[in-house]
């Protein structure tokens, strides 16, 4: 029997509760990683050891992106992670779980880290809190401080298989707007798109957009992460994908009298 891969002994490590505090991610694909680190979230937090398809309630909010201990962090700033933006994560970070086995902390992409937001972020990784975890996803780790590379374990991921295949009523629904351009086209795409589970989106949008490298793909799946991680989970996740529309630079966060 082959040995375990360095991923493999993670996943057994989460499993077990027994996480280090920090870990750097690195896909193989520059847009991938944010699946593996929301799984292996799963695999620490989830009542019933990480089994496929758990309907525990720790696994049922991490599927929707609604989980209170599990915070996908992206850059507030056009190139960067804002330095007022880590501080505000780091009172956060000394507070214990609302109700899981551990806190997460995902940054996507981990490399926009500027110097004074990783320093702002070291301080941190210096006294981690118990149960507290730091997952930092890039696809170039030699970009982020020897600072913060010597404070966290890095983890190659496997290989990321090809985007997954659309479903068949969203490849249609997709066709249908793009032929017709209507409003009506427009919103059933968008409805459909947004009952997926929230880290397989940008790569459905992949699998889209490689068989039809459209324009408007380009930006809804670059955009995607931005808007989604920084609006509340009560908001709608239709609407967060609605502001995708203009680009990722203009997008801003919703509002509640959007809803």
């Amino acid at each position: 029997m082959p040995a375990a891969t360095l991923w493999e002994r993670l996943i057994a490590r989460a499993r077990r509760r027994a996480m280090p505090p920090a870990l750097i991610l690195v896909p193989a694909d520059p847009l991938g990683g944010l699946e593996e680190a929301v799984e292996l979230a799963r695999q620490e937090l989830c009542a019933e050891g990480g089994i496929p398809d758990c309907v525990c309630p720790d696994c049922r909010l991490q599927r929707t992106g609604n989980h209170p201990d599990v915070r996908v962090v992206v850059p507030e700033g056009k190139i960067s992670f804002k330095v007022e933006q880590i501080r505000d994560l780091r009172e956060e970070a000394q507070k214990p779980p609302y109700m899981g086995a551990g806190k997460f902390f995902i940054f996507h992409p981990a490399h926009w880290l500027n110097p004074h937001s990783a320093n702002a972020l070291l301080k941190v990784l210096e006294e981690p809190m118990p149960a507290t975890h730091f997952l930092l996803v890039t696809s170039q780790p030699l970009l982020l401080l020897p600072t913060i590379r010597s404070r966290c374990f890095c983890v190659p991921l496997p290989q990321t298989a090809e985007p997954p295949e659309p479903p068949e009523d969203l490849r249609l629904l997709w066709e249908r707007w793009r032929n017709e351009g209507t409003e009506t086209s427009r919103m059933q795409f968008l409805k459909r798109l947004s009952v997926e589970e929230y880290a397989r989106i940008p790569r459905v949008l992949l699998g889209l957009w490689r068989a039809d490298p459209s324009p408007l793909l380009t930006s809804l799946a670059q955009g995607y992460l931005r808007i989604f991680a920084s609006t509340p989970p009560t908001f709608s996740r239709q609407l967060a994908l609605e502001c995708l529309e203009a680009g990722p630079a203009s997008v801003k966060p919703l509002s509640t009298s959007s809803i």
